[in-house]
């Protein structure tokens, strides 16, 4: 699904907005306290509208991989303290992968649940979308759709293992659905 999951990172954390547990436009620190970015001035600052709308100003290309275990998210947006701020908030648009770990990971804070459990519950099983998921563990024995990447002779192979990890699943880099499911 790829960048896809941008949009289901986003319609959940909107359902958790009109829910109360999170708040669009407040600093995110004060939903989430042990919150931290490399600028403390930007940490008392940002809110869930910068990283819904790639105008959080963050160095938006870290694509480290912290493994698929269920505190994956968690461990990504721990090590995000290191982030550098490239623009000050809200000033431009720049895609940023790191905001949407970042929100996936205030929806978790907010609700004390996994982000895979809450895309399950909030998105798959509310939108009755009975073929898809965020976790290749998951994949049915048919035929859908998971990312690619490039390998020799011009073939594509599918990404399972070490590519990409659970850590980057609320940006994109996995999940996977029929198109009937989506």
């Amino acid at each position: 699904l790829g960048s896809v999951m941008k949009l289901l990172t986003s319609v959940l954390a909107m359902r958790l907005v009109e829910e109360g547990d999170l708040a669009l436009d407040e600093p995110i620190i004060g939903r989430w306290p042990s919150f931290a970015l490399a600028d403390p001035d930007v940490t008392m600052t940002l809110t869930l509208r910068h990283l819904l709308t790639h105008r959080s100003g963050l160095f938006g290309d870290y694509l480290k991989s912290y493994g698929d275990g269920d505190d994956a998210i968690e461990l990504y947006a721990d090590d995000a303290a290191h982030l550098q701020q490239v623009t000050p908030p809200d000033t431009v648009f720049s895609y940023c992968y790191a905001a949407f770990v970042l929100a996936a990971r205030a929806c978790e804070v907010a609700t004390g649940r996994r982000w895979h459990d809450l895309v399950a519950e909030h998105i798959v099983q509310d939108m009755q979308m009975t073929r898809a998921g965020t976790r290749l563990t998951d994949l049915p024995d048919e035929d859908v759709a998971v990312g690619h990447v490039a390998a020799e002779k011009g073939l594509h192979i599918p990404v399972y293992d070490g590519e990409f990890s659970y850590s980057l699943a609320p940006a994109g880099a996995l999940g996977w659905s029929s198109v009937g499911g989506l």
